[in-house]
């Protein structure tokens, strides 16, 4: 599998993704969602890109297990922080600033 074609395609993908959050917390004021989606967007790109790469099959699906789960993980654990807690005061420091 072409190796470039792969990281074009993942930089399109986490624009695209990236940009409709930058959407979506202009419409609610808040930016942790950005946090949400970079997590997620950051563990399928390197499941994505474990199984691009060349090498043994077992340990590309390790590496794209383990880069899948920690996304999940942590992406999960931002969700939930975001849907019980008002705005991390940082993004609201940056406004101001």
């Amino acid at each position: 599998m072409n190796v470039l074609l792969v990281v074009l395609a993942g930089m399109l993908a986490a624009s695209a993704l990236m940009a409709g959050v930058w959407a979506a917390q202009r419409r609610t004021g808040n930016a942790g969602i950005v946090d949400v989606a970079w997590s997620f967007a950051t563990g399928t790109l390197g499941a994505a890109f474990a199984l691009a790469a060349d090498g043994a099959w077992s340990r590309r699906w390790l590496v794209a297990g383990l880069a899948a789960a920690w996304g999940l993980r942590l992406g999960l654990h931002l969700w939930a922080r975001v849907a019980r807690e008002p705005e991390d005061g940082r993004y609201q420091q940056m406004r101001g600033e």
